[in-house]
């Protein structure tokens, strides 16, 4: 087994949920886990998936645990993958946390496509203006200064041509600015994982949306293990080590630490920071009503609801956003041309 594996690329995640959603059905027909392997490794015909599935069926021939298996694929897996294992074989409804994960997966799919379609005519729009008003300012818009000269030229003329000269003299400086910013942003989510989250969570906009996805997927991980019959404090434990996001283990060992200490739920929860008042009435209905696993179900749908919502709304004001700022662009540029002309006709 070479020492570093490369990530399983999306396509291949797809095939791997696919097979796992397979993997469920077979399970709740009631297959036992070595032969609802077998009859999905069997039926898997995408070669790195397969193999995978073969690692999978050997781990439980060694009556390992199914995720014992991941430092050992022929590829990295998501940690989250990997988590939700965890947590499918420690709380004992290995199927119902099967067929979360496979939902969730497929939630997550659907937004990314319904996002993607979204912007991809209005970044296309984009890219082009981008080209167009560069080679507008650094190849057309010089060109009035030998005509008119410099000192004739309109104000709003006189500052294109000064961000002109930057971008004719500094063009490749900040070319390659752009480059490595976009590479270090690569290299965080790949390779830094802690520095990639965190920067997120620090994003305008996105950062709220994001916060607000990591607390649903925290709530709904708990509701499962309390649902399961697992000890509070377990439960919060085993959230903390299937967890791919390294704030929710940082807040989940606090409040597996505050819960232990004998405090309710609510004044733990509002001790780590999480006191937003939705989650305050969730949680301290659950401990008034002794029903704490259902109002943390009910918490994370409604989360995610709120969320789809939120994001749907920003996708929404993406398109009108980027279409004015491209005609303001393009018409800043095209008036800064004629300007010149309009005042030569006016001397006339």
């Amino acid at each position: 087994m070479p020492a570093r594996r490369k990530p399983m690329c999306y396509k291949h995640q797809q095939l791997l949920m696919a097979a796992f959603e397979q993997l469920g059905l077979l399970l709740e027909s009631g297959l036992p886990m070595r032969s609802a392997l077998q009859v999905t490794t069997a039926q898997t015909t995408d070669k790195l998936v397969r193999q995978v599935l073969i690692r999978f069926s050997q781990t439980v021939n060694q009556g390992l645990p199914l995720y014992r298996a991941a430092p050992e694929l022929p590829a990295k897996i998501p940690v989250s993958f990997t988590g939700y294992l965890q947590l499918a074989e420690q709380s004992g409804q290995f199927v119902t946390v099967l067929n979360h994960m496979v939902d969730e997966f497929n939630h997550a799919h659907a937004q990314r496509q319904h996002i993607k379609a979204a912007v991809r005519y209005p970044l296309a729009i984009l890219a082009l203006s981008i080209v167009i008003s560069v080679g507008l300012l650094v190849f057309v818009l010089p060109k009035f200064t030998a005509l008119f000269g410099a000192g004739q030229l309109p104000l709003l003329t006189q500052k294109l041509l000064a961000f002109s000269l930057l971008l004719s003299n500094y063009g490749n400086m900040l070319l390659t600015a752009c480059l490595l910013i976009a590479l270090g942003a690569w290299l965080s989510r790949r390779y830094y994982r802690g520095i990639w989250q965190r920067s997120l969570l620090y994003l305008p906009v996105i950062g709220t949306l994001t916060e607000q996805a990591r607390q649903q997927q925290m709530f709904q991980r708990l509701a499962l293990l309390q649902r399961s019959g697992m000890a509070a404090v377990a439960a919060i434990k085993l959230c903390a080590q299937s967890s791919a996001w390294l704030k929710t283990r940082d807040d989940c060992n606090k409040l597996a630490d505050l819960v232990s200490d004998g405090n309710a739920w609510s004044v733990a929860l509002n001790h780590i920071g999480l006191n937003h008042p939705l989650i305050t009435a969730y949680i301290s209905t659950g401990e008034q009503t002794g029903r704490i696993d259902f109002m943390m179900t009910k918490l994370a749908q409604q989360l995610s609801n709120d969320l789809r919502r939120r994001s749907q709304q920003l996708v929404g004001m993406i398109q009108p956003l980027l279409m004015l700022s491209l005609g303001g662009i393009i018409g800043v540029i095209l008036l800064a041309m004629y300007l010149p002309i309009f005042t030569l006709g006016q001397q006339f």
